[in-house]
């Protein structure tokens, strides 16, 4: 992967995208990728150490699955505040961004560095709105 300079992973199912990473051994490549890395929808799920795949025409259930851990946080795509029940609980293990559509977030070192628009955090039962402007 050392010719290329662009990573991007499309939405779709994010289990479905880390079990092929796992099963090819590819989670060591795309860890040690120098380039730029982006992801869309589901596909930016598995950035996180922690992929949170929240219940939705897809999914019955909301799972909790092993990311790849590129970022220090999870993330919530499609945000919108009539799943905050179910982000809530998961917060306590965890820092969640919580990005709308229209927004969103730029990573350096594996820690948020700039937001576009409105997004918002969960950690430790709290919600606060990050607006892109105190980044």
């Amino acid at each position: 992967m050392t010719e290329h300079d662009i990573l991007y992973f499309i939405g779709g199912k994010p289990d479905r995208l880390i079990h092929v990473i796992e099963e090819k051994g590819l989670a060591p490549l795309i860890k040690n990728f120098q380039g730029l890395v982006i992801g869309y929808s589901a596909g930016s799920l598995a950035f996180g150490h922690d992929c949170i795949i929240t219940k939705d025409k897809d999914y019955p259930e909301t799972t909790v699955i092993k990311g790849l851990g590129l970022v220090g946080f999870s993330v919530e795509v499609h945000y919108e505040d009539n799943i905050d029940g179910e982000l809530f609980p998961l917060s306590n293990e965890r820092k969640i961004y919580a990005i709308p559509n229209g927004s969103a977030v730029f990573c350096k070192n594996g820690e948020l560095y700039k937001g576009i628009n409105d997004i918002y955090s969960f950690q430790n039962m709290k919600k606060e709105i990050v607006n892109s402007k105190v980044l």
